[in-house]
Parts: structure tokens; sequence; C-alpha cells
């Protein structure tokens, strides 16, 4: 695709590279997959010089294996969806929102590295048929750090654990709300269970407004986009922040050595309208100094392995 505003409806887009393709309603126009192994095979991608915008799909199919979808459009919306995949399959640009989609995952890693502001999973259900289950029964939402939201998320199948990717940022908070597994609550990443935050009545709002989902909040910026038409109806909750980015000078200080960090607040157009408190857990530790241009001074003081 080239280009800005792409859309599609109740359409499947599949590549049978490796998968067959089955059309019930006419079984003249089946087409069987052209080798056995799973190499890439994409559905998608942006074949534009620069970076698409605005895409949406409904009620569409996305069939094939690895490297799904290899867009890179800077706003994707897709609603009542569903995939097929292995790994590297999903999660691209820099703003993704799925909303009451199913996911088919035949293999550990859905996301290369995800979307680089969110990647929102909203109503969704994650099907595991992992090909080699007993060896490793757990997906990794991506193999690198990223920001995915998951709301109301049902995973079934042969999916026994879940975790955030295999590496983890200390600095990397997800945000999380009534996930199940197997129809139990899932804490989603039991190694680093620290790094979820479980969303309150009040944080949820970005994500979530009584039963409805909140995607002109998360989709709007600057450009009043509304791809859900929601705009009448959640007007009062279109200006929430949904993620708060930290950035170092230098990530790793000496005693008594001092860094400066800043911050993006997401989406940006709120953030004159958002007022940040600052604090330290142990100030033996760390003290802080909020500068006047919004950034923090950090200044260490710790003096042993355990202060």
């Amino acid at each position: 695709f080239i280009g800005n505003g792409f859309q599609a409806y109740n359409i499947t887009i599949g590549n049978y590279c490796n998968v067959d393709l089955v059309y019930p309603p006419d079984p003249s126009k089946n087409l069987p997959k052209r080798q056995k192994t799973i190499t890439q095979a994409q559905t998608i991608t942006n074949a534009g010089p620069d970076k698409a915008d605005k895409w949406v799909f409904k009620n569409c199919r996305f069939v094939s294996f690895l490297n799904l979808l290899a867009g890179r459009a800077h706003r994707e919306f897709f609603d009542n969806c569903f995939f097929q995949c292995t790994d590297d399959a999903i999660g691209s640009g820099d703003i993704t929102v799925y909303r009451n989609c199913t996911f088919n995952y035949y293999a550990n890693h859905p996301s290369p590295g995800g979307s680089t502001i969110i990647q929102a999973y909203l109503g969704c259900h994650f099907i595991g048929k992992l090909r080699d289950a007993k060896a490793n029964p757990t997906v990794f939402y991506a193999k690198r750090n990223a920001i995915f939201p998951t709301i109301d998320g049902v995973f079934t199948g042969n999916i026994s654990r879940l975790e955030w990717t295999d590496n983890l940022n200390d600095e990397v908070r997800q945000y999380v709300y009534h996930n199940t597994l197997h129809g139990k609550p899932v804490v989603i990443s039991a190694a680093r269970p620290e790094l979820s935050v479980n969303l309150t009545k009040a944080s949820l709002l970005p994500f979530k407004v009584g039963t409805e989902y909140n995607i002109y909040n998360l989709l709007r910026e600057d450009d009043d986009w509304d791809p859900a038409g929601q705009k009448t109806k959640l007007a009062a909750y279109a200006n929430l922040p949904y993620r708060l980015q930290l950035r170092a000078a230098n990530a790793k200080i000496k005693t008594e050595e001092s860094t400066t960090v800043s911050y993006i607040i997401y989406p940006q157009r709120v953030k004159a309208a958002t007022t940040l408190k600052w604090s330290v857990s142990d100030p033996g530790a760390l003290s802080l100094t909020v500068n006047n241009d919004g950034t923090v001074k950090l200044t260490g003081h710790n003096s042993g392995e355990t202060n």
C-alpha cells in the first residue's frame, strides 16, 4: 500500500507461500501452499518512500505465518479482525490498536519489536496453537521491549505462560486490566510482575470508558482522526495521557554522580495540561530535583549493595 488513509472491510488477505488458502464458498478458488518450509510471507506492507498513516481494517482476515504484516503506518486500527501467524508477524508503525480481534499463535514471538509508541490490545482473544508447546509453552509479546496495553484479553489454547519479552528493561511499565488465561486471572510477566501495572477505574479511562474502548483518545492526535466514530460520545475522555516515557542522559551513575531525566507524554497534545508528581521510594539511595524546564536531576547516594 502506498499513501495514507487505506481502508479495507470484509476481506481475507492471504499469502499461500506456506499455508493452504481455503475458500469454502467456492472450492475451485482454493490455492495449495507452494512449499512446506515456513519462510517470510507477508500479506501487506507499506511500499511508499514515506511512512503511511491512518490505516483501517474492519472484519478482515490475515492468513499466513512468518512476517504476516510488514507495514509501517504511523497509526493503524484493526477492528474485529483475525490473524494467523508465527513469529515477527504483527505490530508495526507507531500506534497500533486492535479491538475485538482474534489471534492464532503458532509460535512464541508474534511481534518482532512492537509499535514504537503503543501496541494496544482491547478485548482480544489469543489462541495458542504452538507447534512445540511441550518444549516452550510461553508466549512472549515481542522480541524487544515495547508498550503493550492489554485490556480484557482472553488467552486460551496451549499457552501456559505469558511474558512481555525475553529480556525485560527495568524502566518499562505495561498496562493491564481484566486478563484471563484458561478462564482464570493471569499475571502477565510472572518473572517480573512489578513491571505490569494493574489499571484502576480512573487510570483505565484512556483505554476504556464504561463498556466502550476509547479508540478516539488513542488515535485522534492533532488531526482529530476518529475511525471508530466515537467523537460525540467520548469527547470528555479524548485528552487523556496513555503513556509516560522517561529518558535518562546517562543510564548508569556512580555514587554522588547525577543525570538528567526528560520525559515524553503521549499523546503529546496533553503535555501542557498534565502535572507530574515525582518521588523516590528510598531517599537514602537516590534524590531528585525538578528543574525549571520540567526535567529532573537525579543524584545517586548508594553506599553499598543494599543502599
